[in-house]
């Protein structure tokens, strides 16, 4: 049980950055 709570903290982890970054090149698009 765990080791699948670590797992899905790690993915929502690396969501959450991926999901930043496509926030910030639509930023610069924008511009």
């Amino acid at each position: 049980m765990r080791a699948l709570r670590v797992e899905k903290v790690t993915v929502n982890i690396g969501v959450g950055e991926a999901g930043e970054k496509l926030v910030k090149a639509q930023k610069v698009l924008e511009m």
